[in-house]
This record gives structure tokens, C-alpha cells and sequence, in this order.
């Protein structure tokens, strides 16, 4: 696979960080803090 910017790749970015923006920032540095793992159950 070639990692460098490509359509397939650009997309899986683009879904990931609109996945992230649903959650607060709080959310984060709580995950990062604790060295943890987002949590399918863990929606804020």
C-alpha cells in the first residue's frame, strides 16, 4: 500500500477525526491521562 496521500487513506482520516469531534476534549485528555482506551460504552 502507498501511504502517501491517497483517496482511500485521506477517507479513513476523515472518518476518524468526525468520529473524534463528537466527543468533548475533556473526553480526551481524560483517555490520554489515564493511558487508556476509548471505550465503545464510554460515549460522553
Amino acid at each position: 500500500m502507498d501511504y502517501n496521500n491517497n483517496e482511500e487513506l485521506n477517507a479513513i482520516r476523515e472518518g476518524v477525526r468526525a468520529l473524534c469531534a463528537e466527543f468533548p476534549a475533556e473526553y480526551w485528555r481524560k483517555i490520554d491521562e489515564e493511558r487508556g482506551f476509548p471505550r465503545p460504552s464510554s460515549r460522553p
